[in-house]
């Protein structure tokens, strides 16, 4: 189904020389992207390597709870937790370092030349970031792994691979990866059915991005044990009765702007009181903006709504290809983007929103 090619054969010996992965997503990432690093790290921890997918942002906790009965399946090999204690040089003279063990505590002897006492307000203790040997960073702008040097130790820039989709969808690549690692992986449950869920949800039910090869995939997961069954019990519980309501008011007040390529939707401060949906979170806007998508054919969808704190204009991307004119957008309002989408405001009223949100948006294509 795919064949090999350079970058493959690159990623072949990238896994056959490292032990140790991390597996990079945005701050908010897209929920197909979610599962595909997922099913990735399962792949990986079967394999006996170790794999670290580090959560930065609501949505990430979000979708590990909602997807835990798949997850949680999974056998996870932590990484080695490395602690450093650290001891001012220009203070002590050390001449030698030693431990030996007291019972149930581990005593480490620290001796320095100019009999100086080293007192605890003189001790440091130190958390090592985890030392990864080769990094998947799903996502496309280079720039945002210097946001993760913080919580890992990054290896050299010929191990870090940047995968996105394009011809294919992000789940076919995925799917490449793991294919690599061990052709038997597919026939592993939870991982089928991960992989399964992200092809679902990012060809929206098989509807948008879909190749022959990517019917052949879904073909495929379905023949090697994924269960459709779970996917589909665990979408629908997402559908409770206050989010279709709010859902419900946002589409009756959806209409397309095709001289600018924007869809607009509107929600007012009750709309979402009278639903419980009361503050309205990030986590909900998305979810909202992400169901309005399905339905239009615009490159960027804006809800414009009503907080406590005045107007809010929240944007999102369509599909995939649109995302470098969010990114264009954003640049333009000196917003730094972090994930799939951001908000903008607060605003006097919904007209002085929409009327600041056209003004941005033209010329930006």
């Amino acid at each position: 189904m795919f064949p090999p090619n350079n970058n493959s054969n690159k990623i072949k010996t990238i896994i056959e020389n490292s032990k140790s992965f991390a597996i990079l997503l945005d701050k908010n990432p897209e929920e197909y992207e979610f599962l595909s690093a997922e099913a990735l790290r399962g792949a990986l921890n079967i394999k006996n390597r170790l794999a670290l997918v580090p959560s930065l942002g609501e949505t990430t906790a979000h979708l590990k709870e909602k997807w835990q009965t798949i997850l949680q399946a999974e056998t996870n090999p932590s990484f080695p937790q490395r602690t450093a204690i650290k001891l001012p040089k220009k203070d002590y003279n050390i001449e030698q370092v030693s431990y030996k063990e007291e019972g149930e505590h581990l005593s480490f002897i620290i001796t320095s030349k100019n009999g100086c006492q080293i007192s605890k307000e003189g001790i440091f203790v130190e958390k090592i970031p985890p030392e990864v040997s080769a990094v998947f960073c799903l996502f496309e702008d280079k720039e945002k792994i210097t946001e993760f040097q913080g919580s890992m130790q990054l290896p050299e820039n010929e191990k870090i691979i940047f995968i996105s989709p394009n011809e294919k969808t992000l789940t076919e690549k995925i799917f490449g990866i793991i294919k690599i690692l061990d052709e038997n992986l597919i026939s592993n449950e939870n991982i089928s059915t991960l992989l399964l869920a992200a092809l679902s949800i990012e060809t929206d039910n098989f509807s948008k991005r879909t190749t022959k090869d990517t019917l052949s995939l879904g073909s495929m997961l379905l023949e090697n044990k994924a269960s459709q069954e779970n996917v589909l019990k665990i979408l629908k519980k997402e559908n409770t009765s206050s989010f279709t309501q709010i859902l419900g008011r946002a589409l009756a007040r959806t209409y397309a702007d095709n001289s600018l390529d924007i869809s607009w939707s509107f929600l007012n401060y009750k709309d979402f009181q009278k639903t419980n949906n009361t503050p309205p979170s990030s986590l909900v806007l998305y979810s909202i903006l992400k169901k309005i998508r399905k339905f239009v054919d615009q490159s960027i969808c804006i809800l414009i709504w009503q907080s406590t704190n005045g107007i809010m204009a929240t944007l999102v991307a369509n599909k995939h290809d649109d995302k470098k004119r969010l990114f264009l957008l954003a640049e333009k309002m000196q917003i730094k983007m972090q994930s799939h989408f951001f908000a903008v405001g607060p605003f006097k009223n919904f007209s002085l929103a929409e009327a600041h949100m056209r003004e941005v948006i033209k010329g930006v294509k």
